[in-house]
């Protein structure tokens, strides 16, 4: 099978896009995090305010029932979305207006922005 090079350049630049967002070696998902805090309301009852810095990291406050969480937490690649992890474990997972939280005590809720 013969491939031109007319139509290999552009495949070839496609397939490159796709793969890199640049020297930080997270997978492009084609999603920007926002600067700035952002608040959602969880399943659960908690809310969480998310204070995004850049495209590396958030810092997470979770409130709700008497209590409040802070957690700082650290991009990694994905597929969809943006996932941020902590080292304890706690994982937010925002793709579009929904986002998934699990934080220290290891219940995951799913949370809308408002």
């Amino acid at each position: 099978m013969k491939i031109s090079f007319v139509a290999a350049v552009p495949l070839a630049l496609l397939i490159t896009a796709c793969a890199s967002d640049g020297d930080d070696g997270i997978y492009d998902s084609g999603v920007d995090a926002p600067d700035g805090r952002v608040y959602y309301i969880c399943d659960n009852g908690r809310t969480l305010f998310v204070d995004f810095d850049g495209s590396t990291s958030v810092t997470v406050e979770e409130r709700g029932r008497g209590t409040s969480e802070v957690e700082q937490l650290t991009r990694e690649a994905t597929a969809s979305g943006a996932r941020y992890v902590g080292p304890d474990g706690e994982i937010f997972w925002d793709n579009g207006d929904e986002a998934m939280w699990r934080g220290t005590s290891g219940e995951e809720t799913t949370c809308q922005k408002q």
